[in-house]
């Protein structure tokens, strides 16, 4: 269940980080970003609430590889280096518990 709640949490993070984007800069490409890979920890949020938990793991591993891969990117192209290093930490992070949880419960499907 806790992996469920992260996905939820960071499916929401992520969004309402895309949209104070949005809001405070006027960056359409910080709200469209923030609220696609939010949907995407969303989606997997709800596919492995509702059981199928191989698909929604699989969900989880792509968006994560690819907020890291975005967050290197940035991390390299700006000056200021606090938001890709968030963006480089969730990667991080959600990489950690897809790794964790693949090699101590095994991929189940449903």
């Amino acid at each position: 269940m806790i992996e469920v709640i992260l996905h939820l949490l960071y499916g929401l993070l992520l969004g309402a980080g895309g949209y104070m984007g949005y809001a405070k800069k006027g960056s359409l490409a910080s709200f469209i970003g923030g609220a696609s890979i939010g949907i995407f920890y969303l989606i997997a949020s709800y596919l492995l609430y509702s059981g199928n938990v191989s698909v929604g793991r699989n969900v989880s591993l792509v968006t994560s590889i690819v907020l890291l891969v975005l967050g290197i990117v940035r991390f390299v192209t700006v000056q200021k280096k606090t938001l890709p290093i968030v963006f480089i930490s969730m990667g991080v992070i959600m990489l950690l518990l897809q790794a964790y949880v693949r090699t101590r419960q095994g991929v189940k499907t449903k």
